[in-house]
């Protein structure tokens, strides 16, 4: 179970820690941000901001308890919530048939769909197992096994992070639209 809870550990910290700095990096990326925000169909106007600050403080946020041992259950459990309303939001979105691109890691210009839901109730799957194995005690772990989880966690999140441009590349050539994107 140790290895889980490593796994679970590095895999959000590394997508939660693009994802917030995507939207922190600057005023105009996190006002960028808020306004997406407006495309969430069950969001009144005047939560865009109190809710953007709440997504990005609940994401930087569970940077810092993913990394530390004694507040790791609590930086999972916040990843299971937010990966929740995450989920959700996207979900919504994408039944609307709303045309925005994901804004999680402003680089997709890649409209929200059916993958952006999946992508997000996986992530939410991977931090309640990781959540469950750390509340177990984890136990020791071998450097080995450390070493391959951390990997394995490492490319786990880039392919989440880059997930669109991986499909895009991974597409077959008619699949691919005009503007180089692959059709959903």
């Amino acid at each position: 179970m140790g290895y889980i809870a490593v796994f679970s550990r590095l895999l959000v910290a590394i997508v939660f820690a693009v994802s917030a700095s995507a939207k922190l990096r600057s005023r105009a990326a996190f006002g960028d941000f808020a306004s997406w925000l407006g495309h969430v169909p069950v969001l009144p106007a005047r939560a865009q901001a109190a809710t953007a600050v709440a997504l990005a403080g609940a994401e930087a946020a569970t940077v810092v308890l993913v990394a530390l041992p004694w507040t790791a259950l609590a930086g999972l459990a916040l990843a299971v919530v937010t990966m929740t309303v995450l989920a959700t939001g996207a979900l919504l979105v994408a039944r609307a048939d709303v045309r925005v691109p994901c804004e999680c890691f402003g680089t997709s210009t890649t409209p929200i769909g059916k993958r952006h839901v999946a992508r997000n109730v996986t992530l939410c799957l991977a931090a309640a197992a990781g959540t469950g194995a750390q509340a177990s005690g984890a136990g020791m772990v071998q450097p080995a096994g450390l070493g391959l989880s951390l990997g394995a966690a490492t490319v786990a999140a880039l392919c989440v992070v880059f997930m669109d441009d991986l499909v895009t590349l991974l597409a077959a050539p008619d699949e691919v639209s005009s503007n180089g994107r692959a059709q959903r």
